[in-house]
């Protein structure tokens, strides 16, 4: 490979690390349709391109199961006429693994009145879950993210 054609992939690579993008695919379990929705993770913005070319924009929100625990502590022991005192604190961490995504888009058409609602499950450290979408005019969609 050539060294320009190196740096081009590298920076392409590179682009895509920081741009945080992530494509998931809603497929209809009806009529087989697939919708492509794009997701930025930093912005936490989401687009969506219909089938028939209607554009849908929205935010997505995630809740999970991290939690914060301290504790803090002493004990005394007394022995042989002498007594010797411990004191410490802990801090943990749980990051909780999967938790709950919900977005909601609406469609950029004007006049257009479409909005489509995605909710699932999703584990941010191996980026993958499950979900189900439903658009305002009846269409249902399964999510694998």
């Amino acid at each position: 490979m050539r060294p320009d054609m190196k740096k081009s992939v590298l920076l392409l690579a590179v682009a895509a690390l920081l741009c945080g993008c992530h494509t998931v695919s809603l497929t209809s379990f009806d009529t087989g349709e697939t919708i492509k929705v794009h997701s930025h993770a930093f912005s936490r913005q989401l687009w969506a391109e219909m089938p028939d070319g209607e554009i849908l924009k929205g935010k997505y929100a995630t809740v999970s199961n991290e939690s914060v625990g301290f504790t803090a502590g002493s004990t005394t022991a007394f022995g042989g006429g002498t007594s010797a005192t411990v004191a410490g604190n802990s801090t943990s961490y749980n990051s909780g693994g999967k938790g709950t995504v919900y977005a909601l888009l609406k469609s950029t058409k004007p006049g257009s009145k479409l909005t489509l609602e995605i909710t699932g499950t999703f584990n941010p450290v191996n980026r993958q879950g499950f979900g189900q979408a439903r658009t305002n005019d009846g269409r249902a969609y399964r999510v694998i993210f």
